[in-house]
């Protein structure tokens, strides 16, 4: 190890010791530290409910429709994916892979969008931070999220501003952006559900979660 590196390395453990001194940082780090083992203790706590049920899976079975809730609307927020398209999707997936799914949620996600001012502005229309696709058609930065504590899909509306209707075609964009970003978190429930192997309590690096699930 060549001297400038050892002495980087050892600038970063001191900083860390001195963050760490930081009454509200060790705090943070319990808190963290409690969560992973909590969400350990009842992942592991179903997994072993799930061997000892004398009921087994059928994996011919189709599971019934997911239920759907529509949380944000207006004649400006757009849901290009139906409900009939979303169930049209799950119906063509492998068996059981959406079995434990709670439910999807349509809305604006607001509260998932990133706040950088120096890349996303928010649209004239809700004010949702993101990203203008095209001209008076705007997206949030991402477009969905699965929620593992509810075992929950969210996908996000697309916003188009009436006073500058855009001049392309883009129903087929929009509909099948949907319906990819619906199967990629679906992606997420069966790595959260049933990941066994690797277990299903480590899965908590968005690195790692984002290439299962693509």
């Amino acid at each position: 190890m060549s001297r400038s590196v050892h002495t980087t390395h050892k600038q970063l453990l001191e900083a860390r010791r001195r963050s760490y001194r930081d009454a509200k940082v060790q705090a943070a780090e319990v808190d963290q530290i409690k969560r992973d083992l909590s969400q350990k203790r009842a992942i592991k706590d179903a997994v072993g409910a799930e061997r000892r049920s004398p009921h087994l899976k059928n994996e011919g079975a189709l599971g019934g429709p997911v239920p759907v809730r529509v949380i944000d609307s207006g004649p400006h927020i757009l849901y290009p994916a139906t409900p009939d398209d979303l169930e049209a999707i799950r119906k063509r997936l492998p068996a059981g892979v959406t079995d434990g799914l709670s439910g999807i949620v349509l809305g604006l996600g607001t509260h998932a969008q990133r706040e950088d001012a120096h890349i996303w502005e928010p649209d004239p229309v809700t004010g949702r931070l993101g990203v203008e696709l095209v001209q008076g058609l705007y997206s949030g930065w991402i477009f969905g999220t699965y929620e593992s504590t509810t075992c929950r899909i969210d996908l996000f509306a697309f916003v188009a501003y009436p006073s500058k209707p855009s001049l392309m075609p883009t129903t087929a964009y929009l509909k099948l952006q949907c319906l990819s970003t619906f199967v990629h978190e679906i992606a997420h429930h069966v790595d959260h559900t049933e990941r066994v192997a690797r277990g299903r309590w480590l899965a908590n690096e968005t690195e790692k979660l984002e290439d299962f699930a693509r």
